[in-house]
Order: structure tokens, then C-alpha cells, then sequence
């Protein structure tokens, strides 16, 4: 049979005497003194035991039977170490008992002292501004960052700047010289990534094709688009690129090859020009090493359930 010491008991605690003797049991339990089955002093040896009376240990172990912790039967066995579950509403009735007879606190005072506590220690959520040629790819890559990280990324396409914000700002290195030549004084505060079409695009566009044409608004750029995809799509698929003021223009074009618009040529696509069979969206992806650079830079945590590792 185990026994506690007396010296756990302290009348000058203000804490009560049986909380006092119920919380060195849990205790024991939690550092193992006290296994599953083992049995408690008796009433009256641990009343003698701790110099109080019948009744605060009465009271001590009927705290700790309801919270499962200990079980107690007539005859012989007594009261005995028990390991179920937890009984969460048990411990909270617990915890509020303790802050009433400690510190005077009724169960409203004790919620808002945790809500108050709660938010001093909650890291501010980061933000960071996006910036792309086209709002559309912006959107796209802030979803990208907010699936893994938590942070609330917000888009800044290019062409509505004027001034670049304080805060983090990410940019694709596309738009590298973009920005030196506009905010030079700028160029270090921004964390530049690379991007690549996404994978999956040769899936969309179907195994039996062999030819596609990439429609951007200027040549230089839609050789760059085509040189991209070329490294993802196989060797036999031909990658034409063409430039159009106004990109729905290609679509005019008797030519049954499907068309590729990236997000800036895409967003400038009528409805109907949409729904064409032949057009088919080209989306950009930052490439995961340079997204999890960024973030351990500006010390990003990880989004719940996300899947990259910082």
C-alpha cells in the first residue's frame, strides 16, 4: 500500500486542505508512485496520517473519483488508482474550484484572464504583398503561399503601384528589372522567386497532341513561355509561340492546335474566347525550394496541414 507524506498537507495554503491532498495524489499518479490498481490510504489512517479529519479526505477522494482518476467500492479493495480517460469536464470543474478558492475568481473572471493571455501570446499573423504583371496570377500565387504558410498574403499587380508598400513583398524575377528601374532604392527589400508553368498543364492538353501555340503581348515573352513549357511537355510536341496585341485574336486563327494563355493574356480573353474549346489557361507555380527560402527569411510558420517543410 502507498502512502503520502504529511507534508503535503500546509494549513497556511490558502488553497483547501482537500485539494491540497487530491492534487499530491495526482501527482504520484502522474510520476508513477502511483500505478493503476494500487490502492489508497484508507479514511481513517490518512486522516491520522495528514492530521485532518475524516471528512476532508472523504472529500479528497471523491474529487478524484469524478475525474476517473480513482475508484472507490465497499469492502475491502477501498479506493484504488484507476486510468480511464480523462473526464475534461471533470478537470475543468477542477481547474475553476482551484481559481475560486485560490484567488477569488468566479468562472466569467477565470475565461477572460485566458482570453486576455491568450491573444498577448499569439504571434501576430504576417503579412505580405504579392506583386505580379496581372492581378490574376497575384490571386494565384498569394493562394500558393497561404496553402503552406501562415501568413495572409495579399495581391499588388504591377501596372496599379505606384509606390511600393512597407511590409514583405515577393515578386517573380520575371519582373526583376521591372522593379529596379522603377524603385531602385526598393530592389533589396523584395524576395524574388522563380516560377514555372505547372505541372500538370501536359495532362490538360492530352497525350495525343503534338503541337501547341503559347499566346502572349509581346514576342520576348512568349518565347520565354514556350521555352518553359518546352522542358515539360515531351520531346515530339512542337511549342509555337505567337504574340498578339489582343490576345483573343488567335483564337481567330483557323488552326485546331490548342492555345495556351498565360494569366496576363488570359485575363484580357472575352467570355466567349474563355469557353473556346481550344483555349486552355496557363498557370504558374513558384517552385517550392524558393517559396520555403522566403519563409524561413521572414520566419513564416507553417500552415495547419500543410505539406511543405520549412
Amino acid at each position: 500500500m502507498n502512502r503520502t507524506s504529511p507534508s503535503v498537507v500546509n494549513p497556511a495554503d490558502p488553497t483547501p486542505l482537500y485539494l491540497q491532498i487530491a492534487e499530491h495524489i495526482r501527482e504520484r499518479i502522474r510520476q508513477g508512485t502511483l500505478a493503476d490498481g494500487d490502492a489508497l490510504a484508507p479514511l481513517r489512517e490518512a486522516a491520522d496520517l495528514w492530521g485532518v479529519n475524516l471528512h476532508t479526505v472523504r472529500h479528497a477522494y471523491a474529487a478524484l473519483a469524478r475525474e476517473g482518476i480513482v475508484e472507490t467500492t465497499r469492502g475491502p479493495r477501498g479506493t484504488r488508482v484507476t486510468t480511464p480517460a480523462p473526464d475534461k469536464g471533470a478537470l475543468v470543474c477542477h481547474f475553476l474550484e482551484v481559481m475560486r478558492a485560490q484567488l477569488g475568481m468566479s468562472p466569467d473572471a477565470v475565461i477572460d484572464a485566458i482570453r486576455t493571455y491568450s491573444s498577448a501570446k499569439t504571434p501576430a499573423r504576417p503579412s505580405v504583398w504579392v506583386i505580379e504583371c496581372s492581378r490574376l496570377q497575384c490571386e494565384s500565387h498569394a493562394r500558393e503561399i497561404m496553402a503552406h504558410f501562415d501568413v495572409e498574403a495579399k495581391a499588388l499587380p504591377l501596372q496599379e503601384i505606384d509606390e511600393l508598400p512597407e511590409g514583405d513583398l515577393v515578386a517573380t524575377y520575371f519582373h526583376y528589372n521591372d522593379i529596379r528601374r522603377m524603385w531602385p532604392q526598393r530592389l533589396r527589400d523584395v524576395n524574388f522567386v522563380s516560377i514555372n508553368p505547372e505541372p500538370k498543364i501536359a495532362s490538360r492538353i492530352g497525350a495525343d497532341v503534338r503541337r501547341v501555340r503559347v499566346v502572349e503581348m509581346d514576342a520576348e515573352t512568349a518565347e520565354a513561355i514556350a521555352a518553359d513549357l518546352s522542358v515539360l511537355l515531351d520531346d515530339g510536341v512542337t511549342v509555337t509561340p505567337e504574340a498578339y496585341a489582343n490576345p483573343e485574336a488567335a483564337l481567330n486563327v483557323n488552326d485546331a492546335a490548342p492555345v495556351l494563355f498565360p494569366p496576363r493574356a488570359w485575363q484580357e480573353l472575352s467570355e466567349k474566347g474563355q469557353v473556346d474549346a481550344r483555349a486552355i489557361p496557363l498557370n504558374y507555380v513558384i517552385e517550392s525550394i524558393e517559396l520555403i527560402k522566403v519563409a524561413r527569411r521572414l520566419d513564416w510558420r507553417a500552415a495547419p496541414r500543410t505539406q511543405m517543410e520549412i
